[in-house]
């Protein structure tokens, strides 16, 4: 697929790339900033309330996922399949073989929930990463964010780039 002359988006730089170009036919006039390396990818007003957002750019829909986990991927591969999570209160502890490893306390602004499918505390809502928009290219079987977290906005930019070039 050609997209204004240009090849199709095969990671994320490139979805970096085609929303730059096009921010502004997709709703979002002004960039106010690219934050780099952090969460979110970058800060734009949005046009439809004309309020200042938080964007996280992605290729993949499922890569979201790592913006809900309150536990960093390289420590989920240690825990994920070796213990279980148990509330008490406002704190979530992580227990091995009836030994507490590891305690996450929640904060009243930022409200998590257990992933019983996959053992893992996720947040309930990507605000809690300061992320108001996710953009993304391939829409995939993984992770869909959209269904469960009404709070943050979904835009597929595959097919809203396909809408501004019929």
């Amino acid at each position: 697929m050609m997209v204004e002359g240009f090849r199709e988006p095969v990671n994320e730089k490139g979805v970096f790339y085609l929303f730059a170009r096009n921010h502004e036919a997709l709703g979002f006039p002004k960039i106010i900033e690219f934050v780099g390396d952090t969460t979110p990818d970058l800060i734009a007003i949005r046009a439809s309330d004309n309020k200042k957002v938080g964007i996280e750019l992605e290729y993949k829909a499922s890569s979201a996922f790592s913006h809900y986990c309150i536990l960093d991927m390289s420590q989920l591969r240690k825990i994920v399949l070796r213990g279980k999570w148990q509330k008490t209160e406002d704190q979530w502890d992580y227990f091995v073989d009836g030994t507490k490893i590891m305690s996450y306390k929640e904060e009243h602004d930022k409200p998590v929930h257990l992933d019983q499918s996959r053992n893992i505390l996720l947040y309930d809502s990507a605000k809690s990463a300061f992320i108001d928009v996710i953009i993304y290219w391939e829409e995939d079987s993984g992770f869909k964010f959209w269904e469960w977290d009404r709070q943050v906005q979904a835009i597929n930019l595959k097919r809203e780039i396909a809408k501004l070039n019929p």
